[in-house]
């Protein structure tokens, strides 16, 4: 099965992810992998090396989609991956370095 995954973020407050706004990352070319966060992990995401402004948030919602149309005789996981803008300070609660 191949894996895709998009990282979306919603603000505080609102009912939908800033339209726009999506990193798409892929499973390890070598190992096939991707390590999933749960639903109320914080995570960073960076769209790409040396990203000065990654994308960062509390997972609100995790959406599984699984299909064999895309590639043909493989069957996909496409995953999309919500993520709530953190409360101020979060970040400097849960790390003592970045």
């Amino acid at each position: 099965m191949k894996y895709t995954f998009n990282y979306e973020l919603i603000r505080q407050g609102e009912e939908q992810p800033i339209k726009g706004q999506v990193i798409e990352l892929g499973e390890d070319e070598k190992t096939g992998q991707h390590v999933l966060p749960n639903v109320g992990d914080y995570v960073q995401v960076q769209a790409h090396f040396g990203d000065t402004d990654p994308m960062t948030g509390r997972v609100k919602t995790r959406l599984f989609k699984y299909s064999n149309a895309i590639y043909p005789g493989k069957n996909t996981c496409h995953v999309n991956i919500v993520l709530e803008e953190p409360e101020a300070g979060v970040w400097e609660r849960l790390s003592s370095s970045e």
